[in-house]
């Protein structure tokens, strides 16, 4: 028959577990799972086995950096959508957004969302300023101007990082995933914003089918009437021939 898991934590009492797999809902290891590989020994007295456990900054780091990295790809996409260009003869070429309000709309609000302070906050972080990202004042994006402010919040106020984004009712990722959700989403204005371009375009293109009709139609008119005309000169060659000869 099969053993209970036997072991115990920081010098405490005895522990037993039916799995060899430890959880923090069956033995209260906050915030861990571990898994029992094997009984250790040692000269016939069990030995100790430590595990340290430690802040991982480096991964949470990474998953802001991402963020922003994130939005400044999308702000990078309307930038080349809706900017214009002057060629060395002076010709203005426009984007194919260039005129589209409700895209200029969105990158505004969205840029906002991103730099705003966060309300209801008691600590000292209220904006991803505070963390050291900043907009270069030139266009929409936004870089990471002090990598050190960064990493001291990471190290003195995690929980208050953690609020600035997950903040349920005005951090910074929350609100930038309800924002995007009312322009993206299945009811979104850009999907209904799209939903009319490919209603127009779909016109546009019926229209120009019909012109094409026309002006084939026009073409066929035009050709008909060369040729009545040259039938009808011709006629009048003949009969200028025949006068001709009538009148010798």
């Amino acid at each position: 028959a099969g053993l209970n898991a036997e072991f115990t934590i920081n010098g405490g009492a005895q522990l037993a577990s039916l799995s060899n797999t430890l959880t923090e809902i069956s033995h209260g290891i906050t915030g861990l799972t571990l898994n029992a590989l094997k009984k250790s020994e040692t000269t016939g007295a069990d030995s100790s086995v430590t595990i340290s456990v430690g802040k991982n900054t480096a991964a949470i780091r990474k998953g802001i950096t991402d963020f922003v990295d994130q939005y400044n790809r999308v702000q990078a996409v309307i930038d080349t959508q809706t900017a214009s260009s002057t060629g060395a003869d002076g010709k203005v070429t426009a984007g194919i957004l260039a005129a589209d309000t409700t895209v200029l709309e969105v990158a505004s609000k969205l840029r906002n969302k991103m730099v705003s302070d966060v309300s209801g906050l008691s600590g000292t972080l209220k904006r991803l300023e505070s963390i050291g990202f900043k907009s270069d004042g030139k266009s929409n994006r936004i870089e990471l101007a002090d990598g050190g402010a960064l990493d001291k919040a990471l190290s003195d106020n995690k929980s208050e990082v953690k609020s600035l984004f997950a903040d349920t009712t005005d951090g910074v990722g929350v609100r930038v995933d309800n924002y995007l959700e009312t322009v993206s989403g299945l009811e979104g204005s850009l999907v209904s914003h799209r939903d009319t371009y490919a209603k127009q375009s779909t016109q546009i293109d019926q229209q120009v089918v019909e012109m094409e009709k026309q002006v084939l139609s026009y073409r066929q008119r035009l050709t008909n009437s060369f040729l009545a005309m040259e039938k009808a000169q011709s006629q009048i060659n003949q009969q200028m021939q025949f006068l001709l000869q009538r009148f010798k």
